[in-house]
């Protein structure tokens, strides 16, 4: 009994996880639906909604829409099956770095409606990519 209580994960631990783990799915439930919608959405549709959207770049925003799905899978996945869990904060650290580089944008076209979004998400994946590296390596 004295291993069982040796090994067993304090209870500090355990919120941590579990947080991480909402805040993974969360990402990967933004990414995912972003994702779907650039990779599938009708052209039409896309480039009404999206104000940067060319006529031209069809195949850059049905390629962010397949990056985007990739990057959901990335955030869960590896950590589920327990093969590449480094890929977990790998993925984290690329998509706030994205985030940033996004918000930078937002702010260059005068747009601060999204700017909220883009930080929060940013937060988000710095907080998993701390999480997963430092803190509670999965």
């Amino acid at each position: 009994m004295a291993t069982q209580a040796l090994y067993a994960p304090r209870s500090e631990e355990r919120i941590w996880n579990i947080t991480l783990w909402i805040s993974q799915f969360a990402l990967a439930w933004i990414f995912g639906i972003v994702g779907v919608v650039r990779a599938f959405a009708p052209m039409e549709t896309l480039q009404a909604r999206l104000n940067w959207a060319d006529p031209g770049n069809d195949w850059f925003l049905r390629g962010t829409g397949y990056a985007l799905i990739c990057v959901a899978f990335a955030f869960v996945l590896p950590a589920v099956i327990r093969v590449g869990e480094r890929l977990v904060p790998a993925t984290a650290i690329a998509m706030a770095i994205v985030m940033s580089v996004v918000a930078a944008s937002h702010i260059i076209r005068h747009q601060p409606g999204m700017l909220a979004m883009d930080v929060m998400i940013g937060i988000g994946c710095a907080f998993v990519a701390w999480g997963r590296g430092r803190r509670l390596p999965e």
